[in-house]
């Protein structure tokens, strides 16, 4: 999960964070929470932006046991 974050925030991909890449990679995200794009992420907005965030975790983490045959989730969960 780390690395996946860290690649998209690493715009230019020399292999570090500047704090402009670290700000337009979570302003991006304050966008997409912000549903009724009032500037404003309202608790229930949030809430709704990190049960997607979790969502799509899950999927990448069940693709990533099927894909390698993990199917007691053993080799990420430590």
């Amino acid at each position: 999960m780390h690395d996946t974050m860290f690649k998209a925030m690493d715009t230019n991909s020399d292999g570090m964070v500047t704090m402009d890449e670290f700000n337009a990679f979570h302003a991006k995200k304050f966008k997409e929470m912000d549903v009724n794009g009032n500037g404003q992420v309202t608790l229930d907005e949030m809430k709704a932006g990190y049960k997607k965030m979790d969502d799509g975790r899950k999927k990448m983490d069940d693709a990533w046991h099927k894909k390698t045959d993990d199917s007691a989730h053993k080799k990420m969960d430590n």
